[in-house]
């Protein structure tokens, strides 16, 4: 019996579906990784037939493998393969920040919480400073989660939870990890999915940040470059339009002049 890890199987899926397409589960990718390696172990040559039964599809696997941010969320793939499986060669990409990274940011830095702080204690430090998540570290300075203020008060309300229990049951545990490397396009995308990132385990990114870089004119976004073009651009047409109802008022009054002298002379 040949068994394949979950990395593998699901590769091995997605390349299914690329090559073959055929909308096929994880365990199938399992299958056909399997029988793949049992191949190569046992050197079965050419003009032999190996059957491949798939046992699944991917009703069940909707927001799993077929999503390549949970592929690289799950270590499956790594950061420049999933950005590059949302950009595409057949339409032009316009998207604001492609020239610049997360590195090129003034990056705050993370204000870790231990994961045996009280849901009270909690409490308390996202009302002093202001934050509403807190990246969570245990006692071998290990990072094991995020803390939010939204899950915190769905534990606490619930009563799944004490005020003096410590956090660890309300810590997410699945968020997203980013390099100083990623484009300020990707990162926008990323934080419309995730809401807030850790920068290289260090540093804290949300999307207020993301916001306050496009209002920078440093990093150039069109809205703020074209400013005075848009300004000039809309005095003109006014201008203009001012002009034409100039015109259009002597047009008017020439023709009720020549009426009166019509008149006059009748």
């Amino acid at each position: 019996m040949e068994l394949g890890p979950d990395k593998e199987s699901f590769i091995m899926a997605r390349r299914i579906m690329k090559e073959e397409g055929l909308m096929v589960g994880g365990s199938a990718g399992q299958a056909l990784h399997g029988a793949i390696s049992f191949i190569k172990k046992h050197k079965i040559g050419k003009g032999k037939r190996v059957v491949v039964v798939f046992p699944d599809n991917i009703r069940n696997y909707m927001t799993k493998h077929l999503n390549p941010d949970w592929m690289y969320e799950k270590g499956y793939i790594t950061e420049k393969e999933c950005a590059d499986l949302y950009t595409t060669d057949l339409v032009p990409n316009l998207d604001w920040g492609q020239n610049f990274t997360v590195g090129d940011l003034d990056l705050n830095e993370a204000q870790f919480v231990q994961d045996d702080l009280t849901c009270g204690d909690a409490i308390k430090l996202m009302k002093k400073t202001g934050f509403d998540q807190f990246p969570v570290k245990n006692k071998d300075g290990e990072i094991i989660g995020m803390l939010t203020d939204k899950n915190l008060l769905s534990r606490v309300s619930k009563q799944q939870c004490t005020l003096s229990d410590p956090i660890q049951i309300a810590v997410v545990r699945d968020f997203r990890h980013v390099s100083k490397t990623t484009t300020l396009n990707e990162m926008a995308r990323v934080l419309f999915r995730n809401g807030f990132v850790l920068v290289e385990k260090k540093y804290f990114l949300t999307t207020a940040d993301i916001m306050e870089a496009m209002a920078n004119p440093k990093f150039g976004h069109k809205s703020f470059e074209g400013g005075a073009a848009n300004q000039a651009t809309q005095e003109a047409s006014e201008e203009k339009g001012s002009n034409k109802w100039l015109y259009a008022s002597s047009v008017v009054a020439a023709a009720g002049l020549g009426f009166f002298a019509w008149q006059k002379i009748q």
